[in-house]
């Protein structure tokens, strides 16, 4: 009896790992985004959308609407410095990326650069909605 109780914990354990493990993780799911692009006068959200980080190994997919143009691309996250990096392209022009966030009680906050303007840097902020 005390065999098959003990068997029965180990299972139940076994197969609430990959829940616990998706739950602990910081970054994947569904995020609302705001941002300004650069230049724009601080304190002024010029654009909203939503993304979506799904866990890849050690890396991330991320898939985003932001006003009407979709966005994709890859993330790396360092957990013992809470930066999340974020390669990213638009679906319409072909515009190439990189981000740079930090996490902070929930909330990513960064910055982030284009191929065609590396030195013109906007500003956007992430809140994780599930």
């Amino acid at each position: 009896m005390r065999r098959s109780s003990l068997t029965a914990l180990v299972v139940l354990l076994l197969l609430a790992c990959p829940f616990a493990a998706s739950a602990a993780d910081p970054l994947a799911g569904e995020w609302t985004i705001s941002g300004r692009d650069p230049g724009a006068p601080e304190g002024v959200s010029e654009y909203e959308g939503r993304a979506r980080l799904t866990r890849e190994g050690e890396g991330y997919r991320f898939e985003a609407e932001v006003d009407g143009s979709t966005y994709r691309g890859v993330g790396l996250f360092d957990a013992a410095a809470g930066v999340f990096s974020l390669a990213f392209q638009c679906r319409e022009d072909q515009e190439i990326g990189l981000s740079q966030y930090r996490l902070n009680k929930g909330v990513l906050e960064g910055r982030w650069a284009t191929l065609s303007a590396p030195g013109e840097v906007g500003l956007e902020t992430w809140r994780k909605v599930r």
